[in-house]
């Protein structure tokens, strides 16, 4: 009410025929009486505002467009990934549920692996037999074929297991390494630019390269059966169920050509069993006398 009592004193001033020169307004004294009504005051908060949330805004986007650390690059990555190679995998198609997602929790917490996230992709291809992907701290992605399950006519123990040597070698560092995480880290927390574009899709290639065709080496594959063996040897009936799974899968490799791949991406079943065997059961288990 103040202001619009204001505004009809300056128009009477202006618009009335009776007042003399004098009378004239004079802007000066106009705009301390407005500045003392505080509109001025309010002019200037609501431009501050304004000017706040345009910096805001500018500076959401430059963060946007930055390429994400670690955690988040690994979880784009490979749901990445992932999308590309949905119709060569055929991960995405209608399932029963195996309840494998309760089981191998419960598995894992009895072994002390506690608040792991994970996604379990059982695809209808045998052209990866298993495999883990990093997805963030603590999160993993695992792809396992079911006519491999189906041909080794697995267990949910012997499943568990196979997921469990994929987190391991994932702890391990084994797939980042080989895929060049340490070159492509360099780009974190930078813009992301066109250039990026050619990065990005080389680190993809890896991806495919080290999945499909080349897998862990022989060194890796040593670090990996010792881990297990220190993680399953208090647990003799499990140790056992995990060289009993070993020496399923390395008699299917041999007779099933399907699977002619399998040892260019885990070297080698065989030799694993080798490294697992006390000293005294090796020459059992070469001459084909294990008990298992």
């Amino acid at each position: 009410m103040k202001t619009i009592f204001l505004i009809l004193i300056i128009m009477n001033y202006c618009f009335s025929e009776e007042k003399q020169p004098e009378d004239i307004v004079k802007f000066d004294k106009l705009k301390k009486v407005l500045s003392n009504d505080g509109l001025e005051k309010r002019a200037k908060k609501k431009m501050a505002i304004k000017n706040s949330i345009k910096k805001k805004r500018a500076q959401k986007k430059v963060e946007q467009s930055l390429i994400p650390s670690s955690h988040e690059f690994d979880e784009i990555m490979t749901e990445y990934w992932l999308v590309k190679n949905a119709s060569l995998l055929k991960w995405d198609y209608e399932k029963p549920d195996f309840g494998l997602k309760s089981f191998f929790k419960d598995f894992l917490e009895e072994r002390g692996f506690y608040h792991i996230n994970f996604k379990i992709l059982i695809t209808k291809n045998s052209n990866v037999t298993h495999f883990g992907l990093p997805a963030g701290n603590k999160s993993y992605v695992f792809i396992i074929s079911y006519p491999f399950i189906r041909s080794l006519d697995l267990t949910k123990i012997e499943i568990s297991l196979l997921l469990l040597e994929n987190i391991k070698r994932l702890e391990l560092g084994h797939f980042k390494k080989n895929v060049g995480y340490t070159k492509m880290s360099l780009l974190f927390g930078k813009p992301f630019e066109s250039s990026h574009k050619k990065s990005i899709e080389q680190y993809q290639k890896k991806y495919s390269e080290i999945i499909y065709e080349k897998g862990f080496s022989f060194q890796q594959q040593f670090e990996l059966t010792k881990s297990m063996d220190s993680l399953l040897k208090s647990n003799l009936a499990l140790w056992n169920s995990y060289v009993k799974l070993i020496k399923k899968v390395d008699s299917l490799i041999k007779i099933d050509s399907l699977y002619a791949n399998y040892t260019k991406i885990y070297p080698s079943p065989e030799i694993q069993i080798n490294w697992l065997m006390p000293k005294k059961d090796k020459l059992n288990f070469i001459n084909g006398r294990s008990g298992l």
